[in-house]
């Protein structure tokens, strides 16, 4: 599932994902509210765009198989929303706490090294800078976030000499 406020930023990422054949965006979420709403829903083809996996769409299975468990990880940014940096952390917090074996990898161009600090005690699997990184890197890092690693790029404000959270 890609969660972002901007439709534009979901489209070039979904774009981009597209190159990349393991990879599938098959929801898609403007705000918090829509991201409960979508992970509580079952699994039926208006939510799913294509899936990595064969997905049992018929009626029974589609009712007792909500979205959240057909999927790998969330990739989600909700700092474009009105909501402020530690509303996003316990939104993640809360996310975490529902859904535990959801994966969630926040890709934002913000984030102080506080705000990144409650992301990591959240639980949060991955963390990655917009625009800092090649499509291959964010495919390996998103990946390597849903088999359950901790991949955490912080690049510039609040990270270390190797761009690490520390």
């Amino acid at each position: 599932m890609l969660a972002d406020a901007d439709p534009i930023f979901r489209l070039g990422l979904k774009v981009t994902l597209a190159n990349l054949p393991d990879l599938a965006v098959v929801a898609e979420a403007e705000s918090p509210a829509q991201i409960l709403t979508l992970l509580a829903a079952p699994s039926t083809p208006g939510n799913l765009a294509e899936a990595s996996a064969p997905v049992d769409l018929s009626p029974s299975a589609a009712a007792s198989q909500p979205l959240y468990q057909t999927l790998d990880l969330v990739v989600l940014d909700m700092s474009n929303s009105d909501t402020d940096p530690q509303a996003n952390a316990i939104f993640c917090q809360q996310l975490k706490a529902r859904y535990p074996g959801l994966v969630l990898f926040v890709l934002s161009s913000q984030g102080t090294l506080p705000e990144l600090v409650k992301l990591w005690q959240a639980g949060i699997e991955g963390f990655g800078r917009k625009g800092n990184m090649e499509a291959l890197t964010l495919g390996q890092q998103l990946r390597r976030a849903a088999m359950g690693e901790r991949v955490w790029q912080a690049t510039g404000q609040g990270s270390g000499a190797d761009g690490n959270l520390r």
